[in-house]
């Protein structure tokens, strides 16, 4: 269930509270989400009704306002995110300008929400090196297990699996998580280019000390040529 409450709708500057809705719908391990203010549920999605949207959103909201109180008399800063532990499970809540967002999720896939949500509310998006997608709110399913997690995870959350380098949805180089470029390793590269060298000075010596090895000189010198300019377009990530 994806739905918008008739409160007041939540403004929050970076933060599209139904795009972000509609991105965490399309993960695999979210049970619901709650999107509230001021104690209210503003927008609710996935399996939770309207009266246990507006138990989470006053308890979530009441458990940072307590968390903060806390943390003032201590000298501490504002929260921004905390856990809660409930019959059901246990309920993750992050602050948004405004508002705040309460949702149950498997505990490594609430860790890369609240990183979303950090990014989105303090406007540090995650953006493709090479052609400045927008990567903050993509998906990637997972090669090992097929679940559809954050782009922005390095290991899956549900299986663990090593993901950080994947291609961008846009241009469809080669990035790390983070939108950095994923550089090719240095060893095969050296080992192309030594191998193209070697077919060339094989097929060179093999002509100047047989001419009746023309056919065969040739062959080496054309095949050191392609070896050389498959590295070098791997070199190049193309």
């Amino acid at each position: 269930m994806s739905e918008e409450l008739g409160t007041a709708p939540l403004t929050v500057p970076g933060v599209d509270p139904e795009k972000l809705l509609e991105y965490i719908g399309k993960l695999d391990g979210v049970s619901y989400t709650v999107i509230s203010r001021e104690g209210l549920p503003v927008y609710i999605k996935g399996e939770i009704s309207k009266e246990e949207a507006e138990a989470v959103a006053a308890l979530g909201e009441e458990a940072l306002r307590r968390l903060e109180d806390s943390f003032g008399k201590l000298g501490g800063g504002r929260v921004t995110k905390l856990s809660v532990d409930v019959a059901q499970g246990r309920l993750y809540v992050s602050r948004l300008d405004g508002g705040v967002i309460i949702y149950r999720a498997i505990p490594r896939l609430a860790d890369l929400l609240s990183e979303v949500i950090e990014r989105l509310r303090e406007q540090r998006p995650v953006k493709c090196q090479n052609c400045g997608h927008d990567l903050t709110l993509e998906t990637y399913k997972c090669p090992r297990c097929g679940k559809t997690v954050p782009f922005i995870a390095r290991e899956c959350p549900h299986c663990g699996a090593n993901i950080d380098i994947k291609r961008c949805p846009s241009c469809g180089v080669p990035i790390h998580s983070d939108g950095t470029l994923a550089k090719p390793p240095k060893a095969p590269i050296i080992l192309g280019y030594i191998a193209s060298i070697a077919m060339f000075a094989v097929g060179g010596a093999a002509m100047a000390i047989n001419p009746t090895a023309l056919p065969a000189g040739i062959a080496s010198i054309v095949g050191g040529a392609i070896i050389a300019g498959g590295t070098y377009l791997i070199s190049k990530r193309i």
